[in-house]
Parts: structure tokens; sequence; C-alpha cells
């Protein structure tokens, strides 16, 4: 989540990225629209559900799973209640991640 808003870990997360994916350039990876998550560990619901529904839909997969399977809310709770507050190194302003 500090990478993502530039924060001091970003080269060490893009040297990650480049050994790990299909985009060997780290400039190029650099300059990716990097996708947001939450710092607590949920899942954004209305998303997954959608995904699924084009697999669906597409007759990519047979069935659904439903949420709490995916993600346990009990679970993802815990998690996140043993980790300390997550603060930002360097706010970029950019949402997501907080």
């Amino acid at each position: 989540m500090q990478a993502y808003h530039r924060g001091p870990n970003r080269d060490e997360i893009t040297r990650i990225l480049t050994k790990y994916s299909d985009v060997k350039d780290p400039a190029l990876i650099d300059q990716i629209e990097w996708g947001a998550t939450d710092v607590h560990g949920r899942i954004f619901e209305a998303s997954v559900n959608d995904i699924q529904d084009t697999f669906f839909k597409e007759r990519l997969v047979a069935d659904r799973v439903p949420i709490g399977r995916i993600a346990p809310a009990g679970w993802v709770g815990e998690v996140a209640a043993e980790l300390a507050p997550f603060r930002l190194v360097h706010d970029d302003g950019k949402p997501g991640c907080r």
C-alpha cells in the first residue's frame, strides 16, 4: 500500500513485480496504474460479485461462490485487529488504501 502511494518501498515492489510478472520493464511497471486494495484485507464485494456474474454468464464457471467462502468476515476482522493501524508514509492524494 505504501508503494501504491509512491512511498519509500516503491522501487523494491517494482523490482518484485518485474521479477514475477510478465512485464519486465521497471519503468513501464512504474507507469502502470496499480490497483488499490483495502488496508484491512476486506474485498470489494460488489466487484467480486460482478466478476463472478460475468464469468457465469460467459460459462467460464459453473457456479458463483458465496462471498463468505471467499473472505469470511469474521476471520478478516480478526486478522485486521491484530495489525497495527495503517498510516501512509507519503500521501500523494490518490484515493484508495485508507
